[in-house]
């Protein structure tokens, strides 16, 4: 068995998946220039916020996730984490791990605001569930 040089890996595998590695423009580059602008915390993140007890965070990630490779490359992700990662009541969080993938930047962004859209109105939805709780609505009561 040969060792493959570089060259050659990135050859073979394009070859066998397509294109794999994209800048934030779309446009492909080599391997170790997508392991270069990874290494680079301001290039990679698009957007970052917390909003209440979660954290929705927008990235570059340059690898293509578009698997079937029909059409654009999928490079940007949005995720949404729970501030709190402790917190017991993680895995009946609505919207913890919620993830989106985008083609371009200007999705990704769009995207971002759409993350913290959901955020707010699911603030909203458990205000007013406890509204309608303290009035004693939905509360079982003893018809007896």
């Amino acid at each position: 068995m040969t060792e493959e040089t570089m060259e050659e890996f990135q050859a073979r595998t394009r070859k066998e998946f397509g294109a794999m590695y994209y800048d934030r423009q779309g446009k492909e580059i080599e391997l170790m220039d997508w392991g270069h602008k990874c290494e680079d915390f301001d290039y990679r993140i698009v957007k970052t916020e917390n909003i209440d007890r979660w954290h929705v965070s927008t990235v570059w990630i340059g690898l293509n996730m578009n698997l079937f490779r029909k059409g654009p490359p999928i490079i940007f992700e949005t995720m949404i984490f729970l501030l709190d990662k402790d917190n017991p009541e993680k895995e009946n969080d609505p919207l913890h791990l919620y993830q989106e993938r985008y083609r371009t930047e200007e999705e990704a962004i769009r995207g971002h605001e759409e993350a913290m859209s959901a955020c707010r109105g699911q603030l909203l939805i458990e205000k007013r569930i406890r509204e309608l709780e303290s009035l004693g609505v939905g509360k079982e009561t003893d018809s007896q």
